[in-house]
């Protein structure tokens, strides 16, 4: 037995300080695995003797699957039961609540869609999706549809940005806009020119609700907050 297998053997995950090489990464366990299911008898670096198959492909396994199955079919077996795809994709729905989970979520992602975009089978299928959206708009009637939605869009992002101006002051707004006036020092003189009525009626109109203003006044209590006391003469 070589030193390796005797260092795999007692649970290390490092070779021999004699052999002075590195863990083993997960490219050489793949590799590890894929010889043994070429070679049912072979013996990996960690001593581990395939001495039966898999009962769905008959790729050969060890004596420790509890399963009775190779990773492949086991995993495929999960994947169809309705019972743990329900949980799974329960504990999922629980991870996403979870705003820092969701974020890295989010970034990873991202990256992942950054990194496909710069490959060439990336760059090839957004080639395709342009050359598909060249030929759709080729179409009768599709451009025409294209050009309505997009004003329509335009006229939606208009009314969320400038939701802060009451409509009356929009023109003064654009005004000082084109006159070289910073957006936010044209913002600054637009609300100052508001009375609180028309604050109060524009938010109003955005879908701001009116509540009832608390009474601030004393009233008759027979409690305090140290407790129950009397109020005779109250």
């Amino acid at each position: 037995m070589t030193a390796i297998a005797a260092a795999a053997r007692q649970g290390e995950n490092s070779r021999s300080e004699v052999e002075g090489e590195a863990p083993q990464s997960g490219g050489a366990q793949r590799r590890i695995a894929q010889m043994t299911r070429q070679n049912p008898e072979h013996h990996s670096d960690y001593g581990t003797r395939i001495t039966r198959t898999c009962s769905d492909c008959g790729t050969g396994i060890s004596a420790q699957s509890v399963k009775g199955r190779c990773r492949r079919c086991a995993i495929a077996a999960m994947n169809a039961d309705p019972a743990y795809c329900a949980r799974r994709a329960e504990a999922n729905r629980r991870k996403a609540q979870d705003p820092a989970y969701r974020a890295k979520l989010l970034r990873n992602l991202a990256a992942g869609n950054r990194a496909w975009r710069m490959t060439p089978e990336g760059k090839e299928a957004l080639r395709e999706l342009g050359r598909k959206a060249i030929e759709r708009t080729k179409e009768p009637g599709v451009r025409e549809k294209w050009v309505a939605g997009r004003a329509q869009a335009g006229r939606k992002r208009h009314e969320t940005v400038m939701a802060w101006c009451p409509p009356e002051y929009r023109a003064e707004y654009r005004r000082l806009v084109s006159r070289k006036v910073l957006a936010a020092d044209a913002k600054a003189q637009i609300l100052a020119k508001l009375t609180p009525f028309e604050r109060q009626l524009h938010a109003i109109r955005n879908g701001a609700r009116l509540v009832e203003k608390p009474v601030l006044r004393s009233r008759a209590y027979n409690f305090t907050l140290g407790g129950v006391t009397s109020m005779e003469g109250l």
